[in-house]
């Protein structure tokens, strides 16, 4: 019997990465094929520089694109400033997707809190300094969209992130309504 591990996050596991990479190279002395993702640290891709592996933005670079580009385009607001700055709606595009680093999540709720400015009024030259204000970090992010909820809008709960975030994980069964 082949087994096959499929191991995600190697950069979020709460351990030296020097452990990690040990532990790793241990399982490749078994009969076992692994698949592993990280984020592209230095330590990970010379530790693993003799296998094949391959950068999933390169992979999602075009689909993201194409996701920004269709979906701010809807906006009206967008396609004028399309029409009036050609040049700059391009770049605001290509700046969304580089700062994401692969991450289409990141891609989804940036360019929601983008459409919102948009329905506000702002001026493009607004929304890239709203997109230069944004981590690129998805948990920072996370935590400045729950930040503004808490401090802009009144009885907005918090519950679901305090969820996710719990240690040891609470289940739905904990709630009492």
């Amino acid at each position: 019997m082949k087994l096959f591990f499929l191991i995600d996050g190697l950069d979020e596991y709460n351990r030296p990465t020097r452990i990690v990479i040990k532990w790793l190279h241990n399982l490749l002395e078994g009969d076992f094929k692994i698949c592993v993702a990280s984020r592209p640290w230095i330590e990970f891709e010379d530790a693993f520089v003799q296998f094949p592996n391959l950068v999933l933005e390169d992979l999602t670079r075009g689909d993201m694109y194409h996701y920004v580009n269709s979906t701010l385009s809807e906006h009206l607001a967008f396609k004028d400033f399309e029409e009036v700055e050609p040049e700059f709606t391009v770049d605001l595009i290509d700046n969304v997707v580089s700062k994401a680093s692969g991450f289409f999540l990141w891609v989804y709720l940036v360019v929601s809190l983008l459409q919102g400015s948009l329905t506000n009024g702002e001026r493009l030259s607004d929304l890239q300094r709203r997109l230069d204000s944004i981590p690129p970090d998805l948990k920072q992010l996370f935590d400045n969209i729950i930040d503004s909820l808490a401090n802009n809008e009144k009885g907005v709960s918090v519950v679901p992130a305090t969820t996710c975030n719990a240690q040891p994980p609470i289940s739905p069964d904990s709630f009492v309504c």
